[in-house]
């Protein structure tokens, strides 16, 4: 059962590499966030096999913080594109003189999906790599190996998208219902980077009525 177990946490480390890897080439936004979703998935198969080891508060950062990061990036990419159609790298940049809200939403929710320091991702990060590390060294090597790519694609896709020569652009930013919902999401990234036990101690309390050992 061990064994087994092992290979998922393997599998999903192996899972993150390959996705990353197909992630730093895209060209678009598009794929970009397709290759980032697959990369989470990775980690989110990581995180199963962790929870299986019994670190039950890693498996549930992880998928809190792919839930929020995930869903706060497809977000701003989605109300990008609305505004000035696909984003191909290779057309113009500077959109973030036009969009300066979404675009600090951009690359804080990508930071997140990487372990920014200050956000759920890095508590969920650092708590897998833990549990990876007893299993597997090796795993835990292409996992970090794979985020800093995911970071770097992160960060092409921001300059790509946002920097250089200013766009102009009649569109607006983000709309009052659009914030609204990028704040929230935000929010509950960063206090559950900073405070996580207010997830994590409810959590735990649920699990050691059910589960012996708790998270």
């Amino acid at each position: 059962m061990t064994d087994d177990i092992c290979c998922v946490c393997t599998t999903g480390a192996r899972s993150h590499r390959l996705a990353a890897l197909m992630t730093v080439v895209q060209r678009d936004l598009r794929g970009f966030y397709r290759g980032t979703t697959a990369m989470h998935g990775g980690m989110l198969m990581a995180a199963l096999g962790a929870a299986a080891l019994g670190n039950f508060a890693a498996a549930l950062l992880v998928a809190v913080t792919v839930g929020l990061a995930l869903g706060g990036l497809g977000m701003m990419i989605t109300s990008l594109e609305e505004r000035v159609g696909p984003v191909d790298y290779r057309g113009p940049g500077g959109r973030a003189g036009a969009f300066p809200v979404l675009s600090a939403c951009f690359i804080v929710f990508g930071g997140a999906g990487v372990g920014l320091p200050g956000t759920a991702g890095f508590v969920a990060d650092d708590l897998l790599l833990h549990t990876l590390w007893s299993q597997s060294p090796a795993a835990t090597v292409a996992v970090i190996l794979a985020s800093a790519l995911l970071a770097v694609a992160t960060l092409v896709a921001y300059s790509r998208s946002f920097l250089g020569r200013d766009t102009l652009s009649r569109a607006p930013d983000l709309a009052v219902r659009e914030r609204a919902v990028a704040v929230l999401l935000l929010a509950l990234l960063v206090v559950l980077g900073v405070a996580p036990s207010l997830l994590l101690a409810p959590a735990d309390a649920f699990l050691n009525a059910t589960v012996p050992g708790g998270l």
